[in-house]
């Protein structure tokens, strides 16, 4: 019941964030404390937007793995002094970027040929 309301709050203030604080530090505390607070209510099972178990199962790994590449921005700022370090830490937030698509891909891509062999458009 509340969370749709919830989510397009929530992406509201993904956008304004950016937009009106100026300091890229505070921005990305800002949209961590956000996701942390979005992984709580959504752990705790306050709110269960959808009806199938993968289906939530995927929602929980996007959001946690939001939630990591949040963290692997904290190190393109000022955070971390070192220039190698960030260079790392962009490999990791690449395949991190990279592993989450690959999945997301490949469960949309195995529901789409489920549903296509259960309705018949796929003959063998």
């Amino acid at each position: 019941m509340y969370f749709y309301p919830a989510f397009i709050l929530r992406r509201y203030l993904f956008v304004l964030i950016p937009i009106l604080v100026t300091h890229s530090s505070l921005q990305l505390q800002l949209l961590l404390n956000l996701q942390v607070g979005y992984i709580v209510v959504y752990g705790i099972g306050m709110e269960m937007p959808h009806n199938e178990r993968n289906t939530r199962r995927l929602e929980a790994l996007n959001e946690a793995m939001l939630m990591c590449l949040f963290y692997h921005l904290m190190c393109f700022t000022n955070f971390v002094v070192d220039s190698d370090t960030s260079y790392l830490m962009s490999n990791s937030f690449l395949l991190l970027l990279g592993g989450t698509i690959m999945i997301n891909f490949f469960l949309m891509f195995k529901d789409n040929v489920i549903l296509a062999i259960k309705v018949g458009y796929v003959r063998y």
